[in-house]
């Protein structure tokens, strides 16, 4: 049901342009799986309804769906940029982005990195150095013997990288040494450890959101030096939901650090919106459509809209 073509691209199902067609406006679409089309066949995935709902109303559109698995923002503007360099410009390119971003952040403690940053780490550090007998060592070291001499520890790299993400932790508590001195007295050693757990997660999804809007900034640029137009989307989540199932209840609760996350995500873009809307800056950022409240309908309180995070 999933086809992909050579160039590593989901097949979109467009439409034949009427026959009087005079010229074909083409869209190029980037996200993640929920863009991509996750579990769903080729006709169903968001590029495919949207050009035939397009060719229903007789228009002449090619779509294009560059999103690939799991990827943040920061991806998609450098795939689009390549598009750009090799000559194929676009009418119009849509972005549908947020949960990556913000479940990157998430995972890493650091805004703007891939998902599954530590797996980057590892290619690119596997064969960096020259030394086959380094090499065999590292393989030896990792090996499921070698971590069984270790006393049962992870693999050499992945203690290396939950140190780096431990130190920047630390680093984001140390920040916030003013508020939590202010605690009262009577609080709780799990009630400061939680406090600490809030200011970090804070920074984090505010962090997520200034780093998406700075990659919007060099789409805003890309787009004046090529000419086409753009539409950025921060999709809808389970996390978002007002009246969620059971199911989806189930979901939720399994996710509570990035639940804390995404709210601080969300509250962030609140802040932008209300400050721009009270001042608006001479230089105005691209308008993100904010999707979280797609879902909040009367006739579907109570009703699964998702089977997990985002899909």
């Amino acid at each position: 049901f999933f086809n992909v073509d050579a160039a590593g691209l989901r097949r979109t199902v467009n439409p034949a342009p009427p026959a009087d067609a005079k010229a074909v406006q083409r869209v190029f679409l980037f996200g993640g799986s929920a863009m991509w089309g996750d579990s769903v066949r080729d006709e169903h995935t968001i590029p495919s309804l949207l050009a035939e709902q397009l060719h229903q109303h007789a228009d002449a559109v090619e779509v294009t769906n560059f999103a690939q698995l799991g990827y943040v923002s920061t991806q998609e503007w450098i795939a689009l940029a390549l598009e750009l360099r090799r000559g194929n410009v676009p009418d119009l390119v849509v972005f549908f982005d947020g949960a990556n971003d913000v479940g990157a952040a998430a995972a890493n403690y650091q805004p703007g990195v891939s998902i599954n940053e530590v797996n980057r780490q590892l290619e690119f550090n596997l064969l960096n150095d020259a030394s086959w007998g380094r090499l065999f060592k590292s393989c030896a070291y990792n090996s499921a013997i070698g971590r069984l001499v270790r006393g049962g520890r992870g693999p050499e790299w992945a203690e290396r990288q939950r140190d780096e993400m431990v130190a920047r932790n630390d680093e984001r508590i140390e920040r916030h040494a003013a508020a939590l001195q202010a605690l009262p007295s009577t609080a709780t050693p799990q009630q400061r450890r939680q406090a600490e757990k809030d200011l970090r997660d804070l920074d984090i999804g505010r962090e997520a959101v200034a780093v998406y809007r700075a990659n919007l900034r060099i789409v805003q640029a890309l787009q004046k030096a090529a000419g086409f137009e753009t539409l950025f989307f921060w999709q809808p989540t389970v996390l978002d939901r007002s009246q969620p199932s059971v199911e989806e209840t189930a979901i939720i609760g399994d996710n509570a650090k990035l639940q804390r996350i995404w709210n601080a995500a969300m509250r962030t873009w609140s802040e932008i919106q209300a400050a721009e809307a009270k001042a608006p800056p001479a230089n105005p950022w691209p308008q993100t459509i904010l999707l979280g409240d797609v879902f909040d309908r009367p006739e579907l309180a109570g009703k699964s809209m998702f089977f997990d995070l985002v899909h």
